[in-house]
């Protein structure tokens, strides 16, 4: 079987039509923060956050598609790794989400400008597990090892397992579930803020995992992998430390992307260890994680789909 890429050439971005902190989401994910702010202030500031993360993946030389999301009630538009996900063999797949609000942001007609410049062989839509009250929240839930098809997952409200081996099985995929806690013991919402896989290191937090036979057994498969392993600690998980991406530039430069707020919170060590195997490109978005509870890996869906040939 071929072996498939870890990193991706280009990702797909969503503007949003308005940002605010979600209520329907704040429940379960113990990285939101909502204090009281006029929503058209901390808009503004959202709006601001995101034009500069383009010029700065501009400028790195990351490849891009935007697209404008103009639904006004769907206030975590910015995240769509969570709703949909691209795959090397030219399927999309569709995810059952958890917040009946979120589950706006699934517009497929905002797929055209990626359909002009990708080839997409079959589309998957999940979306009828909401039913169930099952819900898997696309790659938040599921952090892919893609060059030795493994799917890690932990599990919560948001990741049903069920679901998740699944999927992972009919994409040929080895399904590896665990779970995992924040410093204040509760359920981690998305696999995606405490594992990040790029090529050639892995950023994890080791101590979320409080079951030792699973951390031990976790961190065996991981080594296993041939990746260096950076592991941070739960303050670092706080700080959104786990939830960076590592893409490929226009140049063939692996990059990773990783909020002001998660860089600051590295040890001089980390850092150079990751500086032994990617380029970082630091970006500042700290009114996006405070409100919306994620980070920049959160803001890109990977483009792994074939491309089509310019004539």
């Amino acid at each position: 079987m071929k072996p498939l890429t870890q990193t991706a050439r280009s990702v797909w971005i969503v503007k949003p039509a308005i940002f605010y902190g979600n209520e329907e989401t704040q429940n379960s994910n113990a990285f939101q923060t909502l204090e009281v702010q006029d929503k058209m202030i901390l808009n503004q500031h959202a709006q601001n956050e995101f034009d500069a993360f383009c010029k700065s993946l501009t400028t790195a030389e990351i490849r891009f598609i935007v697209s404008e999301n103009r639904n006004a009630n769907a206030p975590d538009a910015i995240f769509p790794n969570n709703w949909i996900s691209f795959h090397h063999d030219g399927t999309v797949i569709i995810y059952p989400m958890m917040a009946i609000n979120r589950r706006a942001e699934k517009d497929l007609s905002l797929l055209e400008n990626i359909k002009s410049a990708y080839h997409i062989s079959i589309i998957h839509d999940l979306s009828e597990l909401e039913n169930e009250n099952k819900f898997l929240e696309g790659t938040g839930s599921i952090v892919f090892d893609h060059t030795n098809r493994i799917a890690y997952a932990c599990s919560s409200v948001r990741t049903d397992l069920s679901a998740f081996q699944n999927l992972a099985k009919k994409m040929g995929y080895e399904p590896y579930s665990f779970t995992c806690v924040d410093r204040n013991d509760f359920t981690i919402y998305h696999t995606n803020v405490m594992l990040s896989i790029g090529e050639t290191y892995v950023i994890v937090c080791s101590e979320s995992i409080t079951n030792n036979n699973q951390r031990e057994e976790l961190i065996l498969k991981l080594k296993k992998s041939g990746r260096v392993i950076i592991d941070i600690n739960f303050d670092q998980l706080h700080l959104f430390a786990g939830n960076m991406l590592q893409v490929m530039n226009e140049n063939e430069e692996l990059i990773t992307v990783i909020s002001t707020t998660a860089f600051d919170s590295l040890t001089d060590s980390q850092v150079a260890m990751l500086l032994d195997h990617t380029k970082l490109l630091r970006v500042s978005i700290p009114e996006i994680e405070r409100a919306g509870g994620g980070s920049v890996r959160c803001m890109m869906a990977e483009l792994f789909l074939p491309e089509k040939l310019l004539i």
